[in-house]
């Protein structure tokens, strides 16, 4: 869910996601692998790029705080609730 959304990149809001997924750019892999994104200057592509990989790295270090404050709170429980449920299958698969 959270490599599914843009809405914690500063600018973009429900338009500019949906106008995303309407492009088929469905993830945050899909727009990394675009050159050109309709509409977005290649100056805008670029700091959506930062903000993806940056975005990307946090979520490998298991740094919800990242995107605490720029994500909705029923989005980000969300999030927190499906990482829980991920770690506890995994425990559960080493007893």
């Amino acid at each position: 869910m959270l490599r599914n959304t843009f809405l914690h990149i500063p600018g973009i809001g429900n338009k500019t996601e949906q106008r995303f997924w309407a492009e088929n750019v469905l993830s945050w892999e899909s727009f990394l692998n675009r050159s050109k994104v309709p509409g977005l200057s290649k100056n805008t592509i670029s700091k959506i790029d930062e903000w993806l990989s940056a975005s990307k790295s946090a979520l490998e270090r298991g740094d919800i705080h990242f995107f605490g404050d720029k994500l909705h709170p029923c989005m980000l429980a969300t999030i927190i609730w499906q990482e829980n449920l991920k770690l506890w299958e995994t425990m559960r698969k080493g007893i």
